[in-house]
């Protein structure tokens, strides 16, 4: 279920960042403004943790990723931030919205897998919930790898005796 409270997670990561944007908030000055770093920090290491508890959880290449990506962010926000806070000017010529933009797809994106992931897992338990005892082993018959014509010869040895002498009982 850690899968679950990071998609939800993400999800009001991305409902706040809708919020702030609708009601004018300056998210890129928040952003760039070095008082506000511990708080990211603080955010990625939240992130991180349930990444890497999901992780633990259900193993899957995409919360690897999810895992990477905060760490990655944390690990240059800390080592070096000065060179983080230079990028302000070069970012604002990319244009405030792009970046805005790109953020919420990154969160968007996050959301949809974690939850994929979420409906994957709860489907496997569904199906492990709906299996009885019985129907958990299927006899099937027994698959000859023998040529067509080997197959077609021991079928009729079985059919020959009932055309030959008839069928006991049926008289």
């Amino acid at each position: 279920m850690l899968t679950f409270a990071l998609g939800c997670l993400y999800l009001l990561e991305g409902l706040i960042i809708a919020w702030l944007l609708k009601n004018n908030f300056n998210l890129f000055g928040f952003i760039y403004n070095r008082a506000n770093k511990k708080f990211f920090l603080i955010l990625d290491l939240i992130f991180s943790a349930l990444c890497l508890l999901a992780i633990a959880e259900q193993a899957h290449w995409f919360l690897m990723i999810l895992f990477l990506m905060h760490v990655f962010n944390s690990g240059a926000l800390l080592l070096y931030s000065n060179s983080f806070y230079e990028t302000k000017n070069e970012m604002r010529e990319l244009g405030e919205t792009a970046i805005i933009n790109s953020m919420i797809g990154v969160v968007s994106v996050a959301v949809s897998f974690v939850f994929i992931l979420l409906i994957y897992k709860l489907s496997l338990f569904a199906i492990k919930l709906s299996t009885t005892s019985g129907s958990a082993s299927v006899e099937v018959s027994p698959r000859f790898l023998k040529s067509p014509s080997a197959t077609f010869l021991k079928i009729l040895r079985i059919i020959f005796p009932d055309l030959v002498f008839g069928r006991p009982g049926a008289h």
